[in-house]
């Protein structure tokens, strides 16, 4: 959720955020991708049973987990061996309060997502010049099972994705979508270094701003 007010944002780095409305304009554009989507288990499910579990004790480290919840999950394959191994121990030393926390926010996050994509974009803000960059994703990584003409579709995902991504962009007049090759939506973990250098160059620009004034 976005805050009520400017004030207290002096510039924004969005990584690869969600899309203004996404979820009618997927239904519109993607109706296969859509529609393999939904025939998934619902993971809100999976997720919040896992924190009542964790937060009951009846799921524990080293004690039984027979869901799966404190597994980690099957990292890119493609990241290194040893950030892979250093992921996969820092997850499962994760006390169990704090992956309660974070499960429920996960849970909370996915459950909102709808609302907040209708809500995300408020044409009474002024952002005026904030600082401001959107970092896109350029690699939609589908999953194995992926149906054809649910591939079909990528290209079509990539050009609503990068039109919300603009948007985003020109609500400041120095705002910039920046296009991230060979990326993916784990930028985070996949591209630190880009994610890093555009904070970088929004605290910079926000100084610079600061002392000009």
């Amino acid at each position: 959720m976005w805050a009520p007010t400017l004030a207290w944002f002096a510039g924004m780095v969005l990584v690869d955020p969600s899309i203004p409305d996404q979820t009618a304009i997927f239904d519109r554009v993607t109706p296969a991708q859509n529609a393999w989507m939904e025939a998934q288990p619902d993971p809100v499910i999976f997720i919040e049973k896992c924190a009542a579990a964790l937060r009951s004790g009846s799921v524990r480290p080293g004690g039984p987990d027979p869901d799966g919840c404190l597994r980690a999950p099957d990292w890119p394959p493609e990241w290194p061996a040893k950030f892979r191994a250093a992921l996969n121990k820092k997850f499962v030393g994760v006390p169990p309060a704090a992956a309660v926390s974070g499960l429920n926010t996960l849970a909370s996050n996915m459950k909102s997502v709808d609302a907040d994509t209708k809500i995300v974009i408020n044409p009474k803000r002024d952002y005026g010049s904030m600082p401001l960059i959107v970092l896109t994703a350029t690699e939609f990584r589908s999953p194995p099972d992926y149906p054809a003409d649910a591939k079909a579709e990528i290209p079509a995902f990539e050009v609503e994705w990068r039109r919300g991504h603009d948007a985003y962009a020109a609500l400041s007049t120095r705002g910039v979508n920046r296009i991230v090759p060979d990326s993916s939506h784990g930028m985070p973990d996949e591209k630190p270094d880009v994610v890093v250098e555009a904070i970088r160059t929004v605290v910079d620009e926000v100084r610079h701003t600061r002392r000009d004034r």
